[in-house]
């Protein structure tokens, strides 16, 4: 309940930031987007549009094309043609760390401009106004933006559990930003500048692992002053369509996260642990007829159900986008009991497979 509380006064404080409104934004800073991008042709030409076509007036787009072997480049021809701004590159081939991690490193040398934003060729910004987000964080003399990573509604219930999950998610490291100091951030929407990122020597500190080019990035950062949080600076891209993809992304997720720092490591843990504790409590007084605690607990569960909502329904509102209904986040509990079981089974499973969504 303490932590529902934190979330609920950090998105209250978040929903203070007033934006600048500029008509002309040519009064902000000159923004490169980096997408990298491996054997997403037909997801570039889907969304790439929607990125060139942000109100902003000036930026760049650079895709890398990281060892693609579909006709990603037949496909992006007509969009290069069209779009003088936009241009497309071949990750550095001569590297002991290939990877999304290598191809990022290739874009940020190659970006004409010191700032510097981060998405997916599977995701298309929330609004027109996403790039302009970045543009007023920078021109107020950040250096790191967190924005958000939100997920296209179907009627399924892996579906439903994921958008749940990536709300829990986010409200979990939205808290730490703005109260405490940031742990994690998404590639999907993410900003820093590239003296930042040369400042703290790029991804050396974590190049042996294959994830981690946004998360661990933002750990390695030493400073945290300059970095602002930004609800409104949010993409929408598709969920995993089955249990197996989310699966194949939950080993994924924890490969990077066993080299979180330790406070972070304890702390998620032991909101996982509590989370988890509070439901099975809840479920064993009931069995067992102890009404002495049953009614306590209950009234405090329900009182952290009532501020967890709030949190997620304001933090819906800021956005301008409703990822997560108020009927569907009844369904919170369930995903307390199958988080320890996906980390479980994840770890067992031995696959060779990675999805790069986050």
């Amino acid at each position: 309940m303490v932590l529902s509380f934190l979330s609920f006064v950090s998105v209250k404080r978040l929903s203070r930031r007033k934006a600048q409104q500029l008509n002309d934004t040519s009064e902000l800073p000159s923004l490169s987007i980096l997408i990298a991008a491996r054997n997403e042709g037909e997801n570039l030409v889907s969304n790439l549009p929607k990125v060139l076509e942000q109100d902003y007036s000036n930026f760049e787009v650079i895709v890398i094309d990281d060892r693609s072997t579909d006709n990603t480049r037949e496909l992006m021809a007509p969009l290069l043609a069209k779009y003088l701004r936009l241009k497309i590159i071949d990750a550095n081939k001569q590297t002991h760390f290939p990877g999304k991690k290598n191809a990022i490193a290739t874009g940020i040398k190659s970006a004409n401009f010191d700032y510097l934003v981060f998405t997916d060729a599977d995701c298309t910004p929330a609004s027109i106004h996403w790039l302009k987000c970045f543009g007023e964080s920078f021109a107020n003399g950040k250096q790191m933006v967190i924005g958000f990573g939100l997920f296209e509604k179907e009627n399924r219930l892996v579906n439903v559990m994921y958008r749940l999950g990536a709300m829990r998610i986010a409200l979990r490291y939205l808290t730490s930003a703005v109260l405490f100091h940031p742990y994690m951030a998404v590639g999907r929407s993410m900003a820093y500048t590239k003296s930042l990122f040369e400042n703290v020597g790029g991804f050396a500190r974590h190049d042996h692992i294959s994830s981690g080019d946004d998360d661990l990035f933002v750990q390695s950062v030493p400073d945290y002053s300059q970095c602002e949080v930004v609800l409104q600076a949010s993409t929408v891209s598709q969920a995993p369509n089955t249990w197996r993809d989310w699966l194949i992304q939950k080993k994924r997720h924890l490969g990077a996260g066993k080299n979180y720092s330790v406070w972070a490591l304890i702390a998620l843990i032991i909101i996982e642990f509590t989370d988890l504790i509070s439901i099975v409590g809840f479920g064993y007084l009931g069995i067992s007829q102890n009404f002495d605690l049953f009614p306590l607990l209950s009234l405090l569960i329900l009182i952290r159900f009532f501020i967890y909502t709030a949190s997620i329904l304001k933090m819906q509102s800021i956005m301008h986008y409703k990822s997560v209904s108020s009927r569907e986040i009844l369904l919170d509990p369930v995903l307390s009991l199958l988080n320890p079981l996906f980390s479980v089974v994840s770890q067992l499973w031995q696959s060779q497979e990675w999805n790069r969504k986050k």
